[in-house]
This record gives C-alpha cells, structure tokens and sequence, in this order.
C-alpha cells in the first residue's frame, strides 16, 4: 500500500509539472520528453506494483485451519 500511494503521489506530481502554467516555467529548460519519459516509467511501476502484489495474495498458502487425518497403523 505504501509503494502504490507513493507511485500515485509521483504521478500526480510529474502530470501537474507537464500541465500546469506556472510550474512550466520553473521546468522550461528541462526537456519536456524527460518528463513524458518519467510518466511512462512511473505508470509501469504502479502496474507491475499492483500485479506482483495481487499474485502474492493469489499464492498466499494459509495452513493455520488445515486438518490432518492421522491415524494408527495396526500392528
């Protein structure tokens, strides 16, 4: 949960730095593809994050209810 809310927080900053007026200014002298390129990255981490994470949940093996039948061999 924390590397997707830190991912989302990312992107959201790098979109308003591509789109917004005023911090355009401040970043003029920056390529704006370096920009493009950073979304692309940081949207590839969020997918691969969120997919990794829900095939661990798919994996988790929880044995804490299992029930073994035990029995005795005769002798």
């Amino acid at each position: 949960m924390k590397t997707s809310a830190l991912l989302i927080i990312l992107i959201l900053c790098n979109t308003s730095a591509l789109l917004s007026e005023s911090i355009s200014h401040l970043v003029r002298d920056i390529n704006p593809w370096l920009f493009v390129a950073l979304e692309i990255l940081l949207v590839l981490g969020y997918y691969l994050n969120k997919t990794i994470k829900e095939i661990r949940q798919t994996f988790d093996f929880d044995c804490n209810d299992l029930n073994l039948l035990v029995t005795k061999s005769k002798k």
